[in-house]
């Protein structure tokens, strides 16, 4: 996945500790994708649904009913939604503290 990064930024080891063992994510090597890729958003979010093959995709496709597929879009709707209240309150809290210096 070369387009994970734009350019190559500066590791800011200053802010993030030079002690730390994580690889660099701008990195394309196997070690830095392996360590990265687990906290990638099909794996962190709920209610992706995952699959280990186009054979097994298939089969969880023909065991879900349109009701299924229904209730999971609207608890990814849902989530969505939750989300989004909670980035814009973080948000307003960074963007207040920059204000009041």
């Amino acid at each position: 996945m070369w387009e994970h990064q734009y350019g190559k930024p500066e590791r800011l080891d200053d802010v993030i500790g030079d002690a730390t063992s994580w690889p660099d994510p701008n990195d394309s090597d196997e070690k830095s994708f392996r360590f990265w890729v687990k906290w990638a958003d099909w794996y962190v979010w709920p209610h992706i649904q995952l699959f280990d093959s186009w054979e097994d995709l298939v089969d969880k496709l023909n065991k879900l009913t349109p009701a299924h597929l229904e209730g999971i879009s609207r608890k990814m709707k849902t989530r969505n939604d939750e989300q989004k209240v909670q980035l814009v309150a973080n948000w307003t809290k960074i963007f207040n503290k920059i204000k009041s210096g």
